[in-house]
């Protein structure tokens, strides 16, 4: 899971409840980025950080769901579409394959 806000110390909602799910496994990996504050990193920041394993992931027919602001799921579009620029598949099928999911505001 990516998950991203703005200020750490009052936008990280679900703090707890996050953790949990890694404690409980129901999560495996959970990476965290915030626009304000010390480190300054957007969750497009961390996907294009990890492009190995996103496109592996995504060569392996994993699913991709969206929720935030326009502005961050163009950004992630704009990474992933970089991600996928060195497989031979491209953001258009997998959306017509429905494997990528928007709920945006």
């Amino acid at each position: 899971l990516y998950w991203g806000g703005r200020d750490p110390a009052c936008d990280y909602i679900y703090q707890d409840e996050l953790a949990q799910m890694l404690e409980n496994e129901h999560l495996t990996e959970l990476r965290v980025a915030f626009s304000r504050g010390k480190t300054k990193a957007y969750v497009q920041d961390l996907l294009r950080d990890d492009s190995d394993k996103i496109r592996l992931l995504l060569l392996d027919n994993a699913e991709i769901m969206i929720c935030g602001g326009r502005e961050m799921a163009a950004g992630v579009e704009e990474a992933l579409e970089f991600i996928l620029s060195a497989t031979t598949i491209s953001l258009t099928e997998i959306k017509n394959a429905h494997r990528y999911r928007e709920d945006v505001y």
